[in-house]
């Protein structure tokens, strides 16, 4: 007898990155694909940010739909609010995100299970990178709110671990207009050993540009925000971006490199979509790959919140990006991070990436310390809405 099971995917759409929500519907739909006797039924939900709000049509869907287990694209300063949620229903929620979300160990939830791109763990990397390498002194150069305040810290804490300085330059204040003669004037005063630039989006092309166009400012060796080597600034900026490097845990390389994991990805990918794949479709993919996996591990009969938990505790996947494994006491998962670099070749824009590192798992000593170096005013924002 085929048993049946349900999923609640709660998305919320992206400003910055329009194309991340449907990118990740594609991919969770790819990731999931068919499990031998489970007849598993997908359901998308289109949710506004912020605790109570999501919250609120996880509880719906809940009573309303069934659900079995629910994923949710958001971060993990709301789960103070959806953990009562949980446990009014004990149901297993997947959190899938970009950022690293990392959490102390008293408040973890046993049915929360996460994956991400690791975006600050790869901000905090990025930094001793860059303290390693260039030594002496590094300039942040960021805006005020088209990236975390988490990352920029992130960073500053691996410039610092790796016995170098890092000092910030915000582009964007105290107005949230961009400046550029200040910036340039930053650096000639400064004279920093490298520049790191975090940002997105518009402003991110305006500093890209703005330093692109004076000759002492450019020839400072430059370490990107990850986002910036993504698909759409690169067509964008072009030679701007030419011979900065990033540091992430995905990458355009990594989707065409192939192996079997890459090419399983590729052919689940094209039927259901035909735009190109980005992180985003990885991530969304990824997480789909956990759970069915995990529901091949549960055996015959129905699956319990208890049983499917005990199956992603330790499990591993076959990623694009490398191998991703879910820690079993914190239940968030580690995977390669990469140094990608740029440059021209042939007239256009190349990628080489080479596997740096692996992301700490959240328990560890290093991981704590990064925690304990973010800024939470973003984080608390979040949380009033």
């Amino acid at each position: 007898m085929t048993r049946k099971f349900r999923i609640g995917v709660f998305i919320s759409p992206s400003i910055n990155f329009p194309q991340a929500e449907p990118n990740l519907c594609a991919g969770f739909r790819a990731g999931i694909g068919g499990c031998a006797g489970t007849d598993i039924d997908v359901l998308f939900y289109e949710t506004q940010s912020g605790a109570k709000k999501l919250g609120m049509a996880i509880s719906r869907a809940y009573v309303v739909d069934r659900l079995d287990m629910s994923v949710v694209n958001t971060a993990y300063a709301v789960l103070e609010n959806l953990c009562k949620t949980l446990a009014l229903y004990r149901k297993p929620l997947f959190v899938v995100s970009s950022g690293a979300d990392i959490v102390r160990k008293e408040e973890l939830h046993p049915y929360v299970f996460r994956n991400s791109l690791h975006y600050w763990q790869c901000a905090y990397e990025a930094g001793r990178w860059a303290g390693k390498n260039w030594g002496g002194r590094v300039m942040l150069v960021t805006s005020m709110f088209d990236c975390c305040f988490d990352s920029h810290a992130a960073f500053i804490e691996g410039v610092k671990a790796a016995g170098a300085e890092a000092f910030p330059h915000i582009c964007d204040a105290p107005d949230y207009i961009f400046h550029a003669e200040p910036l340039i004037e930053a650096i000639k005063l400064e004279k920093p050993d490298g520049l790191a630039i975090y940002a997105c989006g518009n402003i991110a092309a305006q500093i890209l540009e703005t330093i692109a166009s004076d000759a002492f400012a450019a020839s400072i060796p430059a370490l990107h925000g990850p986002m910036l080597h993504e698909a759409p600034l690169v067509s964008c900026l072009g030679e701007a971006l030419s011979n900065g490097k990033s540091v992430f845990s995905s990458s355009d390389t990594l989707l065409n490199n192939g192996t079997e994991a890459c090419r399983e990805f590729r052919h689940r990918w094209a039927a259901q979509s035909e735009a190109e794949p980005d992180c985003f479709a990885l991530l969304g993919y990824e997480t789909g790959l956990f759970i069915r996996k995990a529901l091949e591990k549960c055996g015959e009969g129905k699956v319990s919140a208890d049983v499917l938990k005990a199956a992603l505790e330790g499990l591993e996947i076959d990623s694009p990006r490398g191998r991703i494994a879910m820690d079993c006491e914190y239940h968030a998962t580690c995977g390669p991070v990469y140094l990608r670099e740029l440059g021209l070749e042939n007239g256009s824009m190349s990628e080489k990436c080479q596997p740096i590192c692996v992301t700490a798992k959240d328990g560890e000593a290093e991981s704590q310390a990064l925690f304990a170096g973010h800024i939470n005013r973003w984080q608390t924002d979040y949380l009033q809405q």
